[in-house]
C-alpha cells in the first residue's frame, strides 16, 4: 500500500469498513509513514472534534458575507486552481471550509502523492 492508496482508503480505515487484509495492509503502511500516521490521526481527531461540537448561530449579516466570500473562494477554486493541481498530475481528494481562525473564510486542500520525493518533485513545478 501506498500513500495515495491509504488517502483513497482512509474513511473505509476510520469506520473499520475495510477488509482484514486491507486494514492490515494500511497499518502496515503507518508503521512505516509518518506523514500518513499524521493524517490519519488529524483526520480522526477532526471528526473527533465536530462529532461533539453544537453549530453556533450566526447573525444574518455575517453569515451573508461568510456565505459571498466562501462562494467567491469556492468559484476560484473550481474555475483555476483544481486546474493547477490536475496539470501538475496532483491528485485533489479533499477540499473543506475552515470555521474557525484569523483568516476566514479559507479553504484546506488536501493532496495525495505516491511517495515524499513524488510530492518535492510535484511542488516544485
Amino acid at each position: 500500500m501506498n500513500c495515495k492508496s491509504v488517502i483513497r482508503e482512509i474513511s473505509n480505515f476510520i469506520d473499520g469498513a475495510l477488509e482484514p487484509a486491507e486494514k492490515q495492509d494500511l497499518e502496515r503502511h503507518l508503521e512505516h509513514c509518518g506523514d500518513c500516521k499524521i493524517v490519519v490521526d488529524q483526520t480522526r481527531l477532526t471528526i473527533d472534534v465536530f462529532c461533539d461540537s453544537e453549530p453556533v448561530e450566526l447573525p444574518s449579516d455575517v453569515r451573508s458575507r461568510l456565505h459571498e466570500a466562501l462562494r467567491r473562494k469556492i468559484k476560484m477554486f473550481e474555475d483555476a486552481e483544481i486546474g493547477i493541481f490536475r496539470r501538475l498530475t496532483m491528485t485533489p481528494v479533499f477540499f473543506g471550509q475552515t470555521i474557525v481562525g484569523r483568516n476566514l473564510p479559507s479553504l484546506t486542500y488536501m493532496l495525495a502523492f505516491d511517495d515524499l520525493p513524488a510530492r518535492d518533485r510535484l511542488w516544485r513545478a
